[in-house]
Parts: structure tokens; C-alpha cells; sequence
């Protein structure tokens, strides 16, 4: 499988919970992030593939960023 990169940004503080939207809905939810090895908050401060679907919020990177110029993410540690 080739890789190929979607954003540009820096792993950030991990706190033990973070909230996100998920899905179309965007339903609030709140998931650990410190205290697994599989997964990673990330600060994004820029976009290369604004389609790519972040599987922990199942939304693209745009709706995701909506009108900011960084914000956060959860994202796969494998996916770094």
C-alpha cells in the first residue's frame, strides 16, 4: 500500500480525553488519547488532500477544518 501525505502539522500535548464530532451528525464524543500507544492528537496547520477521511471522526479533513487556519485531530499513530 502506498502512502502519501494529507496534512502538515505537529503532535501536540495529549491529554487524557479529548471531545471530537463524529460523523455527518457531528455527535460529541469524547475518546482517550493519552493513555493508549495506537492513537495521537495532532495540531494541523495545513491541508494537502482536504477530501482524506480521519477515521477516529469519520469526516474529511475540510469539514474538519471548517473556517480555521489550524485545528486538532485525532489521528491513527500508524498514520504519522
Amino acid at each position: 500500500m502506498q502512502r502519501h501525505e494529507v496534512a502538515h502539522g505537529e503532535i501536540v500535548a495529549q491529554p487524557a480525553k479529548f471531545d471530537i464530532l463524529v460523523g455527518q451528525d457531528k455527535n460529541p464524543v469524547s475518546i482517550g488519547v493519552s493513555t493508549t500507544k495506537t492513537r495521537a492528537l495532532i495540531k494541523i496547520t495545513e491541508v494537502l488532500a482536504p477530501s482524506c477521511v480521519i477515521a477516529y471522526h469519520r469526516r474529511s479533513l475540510q469539514d474538519i477544518k471548517g473556517d480555521n487556519d489550524a485545528f486538532l485531530a485525532v489521528v491513527s499513530i500508524s498514520a504519522l
